[in-house]
């Protein structure tokens, strides 16, 4: 589904609708999102049922709440510069938020706090550092080596266990991270196959997937294409601080966002890869000739 999408972005922005981009994409995320939440109301107790609704289960719902901010942002260097614009995002992450709190699903509200923490707290120079992305990138992807002493902290023990009355092993995750490095032996290079993450990991241990980003997108394309994937993410990053591309921290915070939650979630995917090649498409110098900075 990349593919496609970058194909028909490419085309729009090479031929001047760049603007137009930015604003379709913020509202189409808008109004999937409004669509699923009034069917998610409307009919709750079959989602609790399913825990599934028009954009999926509880994550993509999340997820797509959290694109919405990132959307908003990055459509209003184009198309909107009043003095609402703050009280319009804090609406989205209250929104994001609630949505997130129905679902229950804690992700999203870490997703939402990383967002805002991001984008307010942060020096701009450290966003467009791609040398801040490799290091969480890093953190990310050995964390797996590390969740044992982290659960057995006392620090895990009485947020997670006791506060919010979650799994000692974060839902089996542990179990899975110490089985990665086997699972993965003979397959680095080259990894399972695109969408085979399900499979692979169904059948040496009947669970879902790899429960890391990092870890479940190199078992699927292995570690010679997602260094290829690592090297566009850090040269789109670059090339947007030494252009001073301004229109693209939004993006580049989403792709922080992501990675940061891939420590515990399966969030390095099509959503990650769009987000970098929005990156990439909006430093190219035919774009930058019209003066998107």
């Amino acid at each position: 589904s990349v593919l496609p999408f970058f194909v028909l972005i490419s085309y729009l922005i090479y031929n001047g609708y760049y603007k137009e981009v930015a604003k379709y994409l913020f509202f189409i995320c808008l109004g999937y999102c409004i669509i699923n939440d009034v069917m998610l109301i409307f009919r709750y107790g079959r989602f609790k049922a399913l825990q599934v609704c028009l954009l999926g289960n509880k994550f993509e719902i999340t997820y797509m709440h959290i694109n919405l901010i990132a959307f908003y942002l990055f459509q209003t260097y184009f198309n909107d510069q009043s003095k609402s614009i703050k009280t319009k995002l804090w609406v989205l992450f209250l929104y994001a938020i609630l949505i997130s709190r129905l679902v229950d699903c804690i992700t999203g509200l870490n997703g939402g706090l990383f967002f805002v923490i991001l984008f307010f707290l942060i020096p701009k120079k450290v966003i467009y550092n791609p040398i801040l992305w490799i290091t969480i990138s890093v953190i990310s992807f050995t964390s797996v080596y590390f969740w044992n002493q982290i659960v057995n902290s006392n620090l895990y023990q009485n947020l997670v266990i006791d506060w919010l009355s979650r799994d000692g092993t974060m839902m089996g995750r542990i179990n899975i991270f110490k089985q990665l490095p086997q699972i993965m032996s003979g397959h680095w290079l080259w990894g399972y196959g695109a969408g085979s993450a399900y499979e692979t990991i169904n059948n040496y241990m009947n669970m879902p997937n790899a429960q890391n980003g990092f870890w479940n997108i190199i078992l699927q394309i292995g570690s010679v294409a997602f260094i290829v994937l690592v090297i566009i993410t850090v040269y789109s990053i670059n090339k947007a601080k030494v252009l001073k591309i301004k229109c693209v921290e939004p993006l580049i915070i989403m792709i922080y966002v992501y990675s940061i939650l891939a420590v515990f979630e399966i969030t390095i995917d099509n959503n990650f890869i769009g987000y970098v090649l929005l990156i990439y498409l909006y430093t190219l110098p035919k774009i930058l000739s019209r003066e998107i900075k």
